[in-house]
């Protein structure tokens, strides 16, 4: 078993562990590229059998923190603790490079998954919620099963008079408390991170008074599809937030995260749900 930096010519390998991912609509192999470009990533593959078993990349999102994102088992190779060794080796390599701490986030229901970063003694941070708007009636947008919405049509109706004049405050962000967190699109980000302060520069993160952040981008995985994030445990705040997006970007399928579960009339209430695991190197 070999662990070593990702190669062009392991992309066949790459292409065959991604077709059993997500019914075969895994992001990695058109990432893969991106990752090798960025000189804050560091794609890694363990190599058994004379072929790829097990990739994920890992990423400095500051000079302090590495992201570990995209990891992922052949399913012939699993149970074999591949996951747990690749995890491993991205820790010896992130702290030989200076990280003081690894993030990651992983779903909820990722019981097994959850059980190794356990072994690996992460420890839960936050608890995020990806939602979608609630289905009544026929003028509701329609949320697939992946949890987009097909059309962003949003209904004013819905939306109350203090979560509009709320959402008239939003203002473009020009500093952040080094200590907050930003959320985009199943990634959570310090907001000293590289990727924020170009986001910052880019017009794309959003304060609010009461101190919450938002911000608003492009998925880098799907077209026509806008991710955005909420710093809040406020329900109204989301409101105002999901009325400011849907008012700019109409036609776009979107995202949405935010750090707590909310009960709101507006959303549907079986939010996904993912865990922030941070582990201290």
């Amino acid at each position: 078993m070999e662990f070593r930096i990702y190669r062009e010519s392991d992309l066949p390998d790459i292409i065959e562990i991604a077709k059993h991912i997500w019914e075969g609509n895994d992001y990695l192999p058109k990432r893969i590229g991106e990752f090798l470009a960025d000189p804050h990533s560091h794609p890694c593959v363990i190599e058994r059998d004379d072929k790829v078993v097990s990739v994920g990349n890992m990423r400095f999102i500051n000079k302090d923190i590495i992201w570990l994102e995209a990891l992922r088992t052949h399913p012939d190779y699993r149970a074999k603790g591949l996951a747990k060794a690749i995890t491993s080796e991205f820790f010896k390599l992130g702290k030989s490079m200076g990280a003081k701490q690894a993030w990651l986030m992983t779903s909820q229901s990722n019981l097994e998954t959850q059980k190794i970063l356990q072994d690996l003694e992460f420890a839960e941070s936050h608890l995020v919620s990806l939602c979608g708007f609630v289905e009544e009636d026929d003028n509701r947008p329609e949320i697939k099963e992946d949890g987009t919405l097909s059309s962003i049509k949003f209904i004013d109706k819905y939306v109350s008079d203090e979560a509009r004049e709320l959402a008239n405050q939003w203002k473009i962000a020009d500093k952040l408390d080094p200590s907050s967190i930003v959320y985009s699109e199943f990634l959570a980000y310090p907001s000293n991170s590289y990727e924020v302060s170009v986001w910052i520069e880019n017009n794309s993160v959003f304060s609010l008074p009461d101190g919450s952040l938002m911000t608003i981008r492009e998925s880098r995985e799907r077209d026509n599809q806008i991710c955005f994030g909420v710093t809040t445990n406020n329900p109204l705040v989301l409101e105002a937030a999901t009325y400011y997006v849907n008012s700019r970007y109409s036609e776009s399928r979107i995202y949405m995260f935010y750090p707590y579960r909310i009960k709101h009339p507006l959303f549907h209430t079986d939010d996904w749900l993912f865990r922030l695991m941070i582990k201290e190197l």
